[in-house]
């Protein structure tokens, strides 16, 4: 394989090849080794770069090679060897800090990864970077995801997209699916556009110059002239924007947040950009939030038999359907029973409930039998929070004459003290009917945002209630920007509440409908989309902030939009509107919403004369899913008697039975399919987890929830596609 001498060193070096000590004297030995590489003969090739090192000493074009094959082959170790000679030798060489870049990441050092891969992105001349900085950047945002750091996960993935090969779709396919992640709030996932500076203004040219690292990735080298200019010029909003971005993207949170927080404070932008502003800033902010403890209560049991009697007959209590044999600790045998503690009596029936009516959890009650070296015992979990008292009189009234005086508590995890005030367990009657838990949920999200919330002290606003600062013009900015963020948690968990009800009875600014005007679509914030005025929206628009709310998951907005590209009937024809369908069915807030748009759908496929297996096999799934056998059976007939030879159809059919357990692996029938609806869960949570648990993906430095086992995730490596 033929060298060109005036391409650019193989090892990273800034010289061409016909100028660099690097190669210059090897170039028959370099042709022979990438000869052998490109014929996939990799040990030989190794073979042959071990000899000239040992010939000839370290040279940058003979490890880069061999690293790259290392690499290649997943041999982490020996990459480790090569990038500790590589670094030692050429502690400035990108490839040398590409490939300790991949090693930090493979043991999950993510400060140290991105400390390396800006260094060597810093190293690259424009124009030559090295298949090893190309792979570090793509390894450095899988662990960024992986990790839960998913601000200078967006960074990297975007780098990846736009220096991508056109047959490379990986990153953005990737941010695709980053994008539509209901788990991540949407401040953190949106990239607003670069603010303007003031006609006019001297330094203008100086922020166009700390742009031109960052747009080759140089984020670190971006955020020193970025905090030089704005020590200058301060509180430049422009200067600020573009300086927590970048702050973000090396994964400096914490300045990030504060960076953002002073942008928010400036006078020059408006109130909703502020807001947005502080909102993200809020949730970039580690806050030293007050908890509560999730407290274990153990009590000694007198007679076994007459406390489970009890337990089994009294109304406060009900009996958890649980496997026991699950509960049970290693060495020692499952408890006797498991009961959820009421504080009033289970109704006979959820059918005409309200909400006041409703029995709400107040803790867990385990029964063990005596055992070798311990006596028969109660354990109750519950979180201290304010109404713990309350709990302890409700176990005591219970269990005080069956059980001895408190043996231990002791804290098994922390709550946030917001999270446990804004949260609620329900036991619910079996037969409260799916509609009727609609309602008493929707009723109480309203009770609590309308109510409780505003009681309650938040972290954000310095630990004081909304109700004490809503007057206060030095919190308005904060405090719209909690509630912000409430309103988009809500949208991602498809929560139907007006927030302006609650900005009104704070006497805060509403939000508006607005019409976009000549304003780009792309510019707008994602949680700006529900807010746009359809009818005032040109079909480009209309069609284009459609794709968004898809792209972002945002339910209310794509509802609004989709709904208006379906009532004009020259923008979209009939055979394209089941598209249009099937975007929304996965955004609609219930199966109802879900199931009507199939029936539209329906319509539209029979005029166009399309296939209706599609949308059969969605409909079945969402009968499953509802629990309507008779439907069930009727649409297994229809697509095994009409369309079963179509292409995919029996595949699909066959997934969704085994799925719902209506036949085996094996394709064996298993017992007839439930009639009516299922049994409702006995439990309707909206209970936080306690700190010593996994935390959720977008939480800024989390860890990501481990799998079964607690290995670690597998680490995206070149080759792995």
């Amino acid at each position: 394989m033929a060298i060109d001498v005036y391409q650019m060193c193989l090892g990273g070096i800034n010289k061409k090849i016909k100028f660099c000590e690097c190669g210059k004297d090897l170039l028959g030995d370099l042709e022979k080794i990438l000869t052998a590489i490109s014929g996939g003969q990799k040990a030989a090739a190794l073979g042959q770069i071990n000899r000239l090192l040992e010939s000839h000493g370290p040279r940058a074009c003979l490890l880069a090679m061999k690293g790259s094959i290392q690499l290649q082959t997943g041999n982490l170790e020996e990459l480790g060897k090569v990038a500790e000679v590589f670094v030692k030798h050429f502690p400035e060489n990108p490839v040398a800090l590409s490939f300790a870049a991949i090693l930090a990441a493979t043991g999950g050092d993510v400060d140290a990864m991105i400390d390396k891969l800006q260094g060597a992105i810093e190293a690259t001349v424009e124009g030559t970077l090295h298949e090893a900085t190309y792979a570090a950047i793509g390894i450095a945002s899988r662990l960024l995801l992986q990790t839960g750091h998913i601000v200078p996960a967006i960074g990297y993935l975007q780098l990846q997209a736009a220096i991508a090969p056109e047959d490379d779709e990986m990153a953005w396919n990737v941010l695709r699916q980053l994008y539509a992640t209901r788990g991540i709030p949407g401040p953190l996932k949106f990239v607003a556009a670069p603010l303007a500076p003031p006609a006019g203004a001297a330094w203008a040219e100086d922020l166009e110059a700390a742009e031109s690292p960052a747009e080759r990735g140089c984020w670190r080298q971006a955020v020193a002239q970025l905090k030089a200019l704005d020590e200058r010029h301060p509180d430049q909003p422009a200067i600020l924007q573009r300086l927590a971005r970048y702050q973000g993207w090396i994964n400096q949170l914490d300045d990030a947040a504060a960076t953002l927080h002073r942008l928010a404070r400036c006078r020059s932008v408006d109130l909703d950009y502020a807001v947005e502003a502080e909102a993200t800033a809020q949730l970039l902010t580690d806050y030293e939030a007050d908890t509560v403890d999730e407290v274990l209560r153990i009590y000694p049991v007198h007679d076994t038999q007459r406390i489970l009697e009890h337990l089994l007959s009294d109304k406060l209590v009900t009996r958890m359907t649980t496997d026991l044999s699950k509960l049970a600790r290693e060495g020692a045998p499952p408890p006797k029973a498991a009961f959820w503690l009421l504080d009033r009596h289970a109704p006979a029936s959820g059918k005409e409930l309200h909400l006041h009516e409703v029995p709400n959890v107040l803790g867990e009650m385990y029964l063990y039998g005596r055992e070798t070296d311990r006596e028969a015992r109660l354990e109750f979990v519950t979180v201290k929070s304010s109404d713990f008292d309350q709990k302890l009189d409700v176990l005591a009234r219970l269990v005080a004459e069956h059980c001895g005086e408190l043996e231990k508590e002791e804290s098994i995890g922390q709550v946030a003290a917001e999270a446990a005030a804004m949260s609620w367990r329900w036991r619910l009657p079996d037969d409260t009917p799916r509609e009727k838990r609609e309602q008493l949920l929707q009723e109480k999200r309203r009770e609590l945002n309308l109510n409780v919330w505003p009681e309650t002290p938040l972290s954000a606003l310095d630990g004081k209630r909304p109700v004490d600062v809503a007057g206060d013009p030095a919190y308005l900015v904060r405090l719209l920007a909690t509630i912000l963020i409430l309103e988009e948690s809500a949208e991602r968990t498809k929560v139907d509440f007006d927030f302006n009800e609650l900005r009104a009875k704070l006497n805060l600014p509403l939000r508006q409908d607005f019409s976009p005007g000549d304003v780009p679509i792309g510019l707008l914030a994602p949680l700006q989309l529900h807010l746009l005025d359809v009818k005032s929206m040109s079909a480009e628009q209309l069609g284009e902030a459609f794709q968004l709310a898809v792209l972002y998951s945002l339910s209310r907005a794509a509802m609004r939009l989709g709904q208006e590209l379906l009532a004009r009937p020259n923008l979209i024809s009939r055979a394209e509107r089941p598209r249009v369908y099937d975007m929304l069915i996965p955004l609609a807030t219930d199966i109802d919403q879900m199931l009507d748009f199939v029936r539209m759908a329906y319509e539209d496929v029979v005029a166009s004369g399309q296939s209706m297996a599609p949308w059969l096999l969605r409909e079945l799934e969402l009968r499953f899913m509802s629990g309507d056998a008779e439907r069930v059976g009727e649409l297994v007939t229809m697509l095994q008697s009409q369309h079963i030879r179509e292409p995919g159809v029996s595949q699909a059919l066959y997934t969704l039975l085994v799925r719902f357990g209506v036949i085996t692996p094996e394709g064996k029938p298993n017992p007839a399919l439930r009639k009516g609806q299922p049994p409702s869960s006995p439990l309707v949570s909206d209970q936080p987890a306690a700190t010593a648990g996994p935390q959720e993906l977008w939480t800024p430095g989390s860890p990501q929830t481990q799998p079964a086992g607690g290995e670690k995730p597998k680490l995206w490596m070149p080759g792995m596609d």
